[in-house]
């Protein structure tokens, strides 16, 4: 820490202790007229970088260990690996692991709540031949991690999100705002209070928060999901251009995650381009086969009819069948 006058400059760094590897720096500048601020401010910018930070250096460690050594915690970082993957191949190993967790571990929170994110893509992604189990399992699996912790912010967010999926819009607003409350610093419950908000059809809120959880959290793994929940509330905004540029975005993040090439082949068709709207709808058909309008609609717990058939109307116009 250095001072000048009224200004400050903090330095941070996170070493790996054993191995002794970098894994994150950055410097904070600020005035200290307000001490109390400016310390809240540097936390929660520290907290929010650093949680990404650790959780993938403990998915590269728990993946590199041999089967013989792993314990609940690694196994669940090993899952959170291939979730990470976001291939229906990955989803489904994932899957496969956190149920020997949860079966092996029945409260273990970080486990229900990865199997309940997991569950619900692959319902979302049309990944499963099931998607009303599989959104079951999401929903009763982060009833179980909020029994287990009430105070676990991503076990609250994903209880937001499902409450969503049983119309229960404004009951899950309220629960991923307590997982805000109880991390103020956590990305993933500023995307789930995001994508509720879509959902339930109040797409500048929607926006506001998602762009918080790109702030806090730049270089996240899921950094490609809040990209293209934003491409989709900006397109249910009737902004065709930033829907376009926003998933974009998320395929040079990610060119393999089906939702930015979904929301890029919505996009194109809405402003006409035809060409590239159905080369585009091709694509996310490479990576989501089963998608059809009857399989979205099994997936997305829209508030209003309304708002679907627009959620839909750019990719029936590039061809999507509707089942």
């Amino acid at each position: 820490m250095r001072k000048g006058g009224s200004r400050v400059r903090i330095t941070g760094q996170l070493i790996d202790a054993e191995t002794g590897h970098h894994l994150w720096a950055d410097r904070y500048d600020g005035q200290i007229d307000d001490i109390f601020d400016l310390q809240d401010e540097i936390t929660d910018a520290i907290v929010a970088a650093l949680e990404p930070i650790v959780g993938q250096a403990e998915v590269k460690r728990a993946h590199q260990l041999s089967a013989g050594d792993l314990g609940a915690w690694d196994m669940t970082q090993r899952g959170i690996w291939h979730f990470n993957k976001f291939t229906k191949e990955d989803l489904i190993i994932a899957n496969e692991i956190f149920q020997a967790v949860i079966k092996a571990t029945p409260d273990f929170v970080q486990a229900l709540t990865f199997s309940s994110f997991n569950h619900l893509f692959l319902a979302l992604l049309a990944w499963t031949d099931e998607p009303q189990k599989a959104l079951m399992e999401a929903g009763r699996h982060a009833t179980m991690a909020v029994a287990s912790d009430p105070m676990h912010p991503l076990g609250n967010a994903m209880c937001g999100f499902m409450l969503a999926y049983q119309g229960k819009h404004d009951a899950g607003i309220a629960a991923c705002q307590r997982a805000v409350d109880l991390n103020p610093s956590s990305a993933i419950a500023y995307h789930a209070r995001g994508a509720v908000f879509m959902f339930s059809g109040q797409q500048d809120e929607a926006s506001v928060a998602i762009e918080q959880a790109l702030r806090l959290s730049p270089f996240d793994t899921l950094r490609s999901v809040w990209l293209a929940t934003l491409s989709a509330s900006r397109y249910l905004a009737g902004e065709y251009e930033v829907a376009l540029e926003i998933a974009d975005r998320a395929i040079q993040v990610a060119p393999h995650y089906p939702l930015g090439l979904r929301g890029r082949a919505n996009a194109l068709a809405q402003l006409g381009r035809m060409d590239g709207a159905r080369d585009a709808l091709r694509d996310f058909l490479v990576v989501s086969p089963g998608y059809t309008v009857a399989s979205a609609r099994a997936g997305t717990p829209f508030r209003e009819e309304d708002a679907f058939q627009h959620y839909m109307d750019g990719l029936r116009k590039a061809g999507l069948l509707e089942e």
